[in-house]
This record gives C-alpha cells, structure tokens and sequence, in this order.
C-alpha cells in the first residue's frame, strides 16, 4: 500500500492514471469494480490533504476527461458520466475543507450537502424523477417480482404497480444515499492514506472523535419532521440521505468509547458483525446513535471520569 501511495504522491501524471483506471474499471457493471471507482475518489482525496488543493483538481480533470474518452469509444452516452464528476467533486470539496484546517466532520459534512444538491438539481433537470423512476421499476419488474417473492410477498402484476408507486417517489434519495456513503467512505480512505505518510496511527484517534455539529443535527431533525408531515418527495429524499449521513458518527462513537474502555472491544466487532447481518436495523439505530451524540456528548462525558480516576 505503501508503494502505490508514493506513487500517488510522485506527481500529477501517475496520480491521474491511477484514479482514471480506478474510475474507469468502475463502468463494468459488477459491485467489485464500483468499489474501485470509490477507491480512485480516495486517491483525489489523498492528493488534495497531502499535496494541495490545486494539485488535486488538475488530477481530477485529467482522469475525468481520460474516463469521458473512454465512456465515448464504448459507445455509451457522456450522461453517464455524471455519477463520477459529482463523486470526484464531492470528495475533493470535502477534502478542501479539511486541507484549509477544519476537522474531519467538515469534510464529511460538506459530503453529504453536496448530495443534497444533487438532489436538488435531479429534481431541476427531470422536473418528476418520481415518473423516471417508475417506469424504470416497470422496465425490470422481473427483478422486482423475484425480490418480493424472496421477501414473501405477492408478486402479481397488481402487488407490482402498488410497490412501484410506494417506492419509485423514494428512489432518487436511496441511489443519492448510497453515493454519498460511498463518497464518504472514499473521504475517510483518503485521510487514512494520509496518515499512514504523515501522521501513523494518527487516523485512528480523528476518527474515534468525529461527530457532525448540532446545527447539522438540527438541519436533519427540522427536515425529517416537516418530510413527516408534509410527505413532499423532494423533502423524503433529502430526508433519506441526511439521517443515514449520522452512521458514521455513531460508528465513531462506539470506536470513541472503545478506545477510551468504556466499552470492550467485543462491543465494536459485534457492532460490525450486526452491521453486516442486519444491515437495515444497524443503519437506523448507528444514525440515531450518531444524531443525539451531538447533544449527548457521549464521550465527551466519559473523559472527565477517566481524569478524576487518575
């Protein structure tokens, strides 16, 4: 790992061609290969923290006009390049922040806002996404009607357009949340790469102390209630992608208290195993996690009691 972060780090060329290959091997439509997009968004992420910020932008408009030649040559529409502008731009923002001396939740913050944008713009430029949607759903009902006999439920032609209608309003914000989360994670890569140059061991402290600030936890909880009641899809959406921003606040809470003993470290291995096993429990209840720690200062309460111990 060491040997490709100093080549990252050797100059703009081979920082360009790494992230271009890793960006472009992510068009083949397998997960593996989109975790690899990700890992090209960590590589813009580790120039900008590492080398500066005009530095990193000049890596990311290479690899993305190098990836806009290659999505032209295989016959597919320069459209499908926009997942990969915001995700490199959104990572390069949020590194940005933290380049000019914010802290980690700056950068993750300005992540998931970019995300929100988007969200905003799709609803610009489609004008209904919620139409796109649907008849994207009716395009692979065959998918559909097989995951809903997986899940016990009837899979009819009716049962069908009753489930397209309940979820197609709340598919942009569940693709624009799974970017973000990719983002983010791409984020935390990058900083963890730049410690392992500059500061070893150093990510690991950043990370069991990050917590988004309360005027972010306020702006969530003042969007979830007004989505509540208003059921506006545009205010779900925006909604989805903010609550499910916290997870990794609370998984830094239990990372936080972990390293301070508060809690054993089998608390943390079965946080990830449930993570993994329960994914959708786990989501909702990190978030929630994360969100009152804003408040609750979890383990800003703990350090005083580890110092009158001493």
């Amino acid at each position: 790992m060491r040997s490709l972060i100093a080549l990252l780090l050797s100059g703009p060329w081979p920082a360009a061609s790494l992230v271009f290959a890793f960006i472009t091997a992510g068009l083949v439509p397998t997960p593996l290969m989109g975790l690899l997009a990700y890992l090209g968004a960590s590589f813009v992420a580790l120039v900008t923290l590492q080398i500066g910020i005009p530095q990193a932008l000049r890596v990311m408009i290479m690899a993305l006009v190098g990836h806009a030649i290659v999505v032209k040559l295989v016959g597919l529409p320069l459209t499908m390049q926009w997942p990969v502008v915001w995700m490199l731009a959104s990572v390069w923002l949020g590194a940005v922040m933290m380049r000019i001396g914010g802290p980690m939740a700056w950068g993750m913050q300005t992540v998931v806002l970019s995300g929100l944008l988007l969200i905003g713009i799709i609803y610009l430029v489609l004008g209904d996404p919620v139409a796109y949607w649907q008849k994207q759903l009716w395009n692979n009902r065959t998918d559909l009607a097989q995951l809903m006999s997986r899940l016990g439920q009837a899979s009819d032609e009716q049962h069908l357009r009753a489930m397209i209608t309940f979820i197609a309003p709340l598919m942009t914000g569940f693709q624009v949340m799974l970017m973000v989360l990719g983002a983010m994670f791409a984020l935390l890569l990058g900083r963890l790469w730049q410690s392992l140059v500059s500061q070893p061991g150093g990510f690991g402290e950043e990370f069991s102390n990050l917590g988004f600030s309360r005027r972010f936890g306020l702006l969530t909880l003042v969007i979830l209630a007004v989505a509540w009641f208003v059921k506006l899809p545009l205010l779900l959406n925006l909604a989805t992608v903010l609550i499910v921003a916290w997870v990794f606040p609370g998984l830094a809470v239990i990372h936080g208290l972990a390293r301070m003993g508060s809690t054993g470290m089998g608390w943390l291995i079965a946080t990830y195993l449930l993570l993994f096993f329960v994914p959708h429990m786990m989501v909702f209840m990190l978030a929630l996690l994360g969100l009152s720690d804003s408040w609750a200062g979890f383990r800003q309460r703990r350090r005083p009691q580890d110092g009158d111990d001493g």
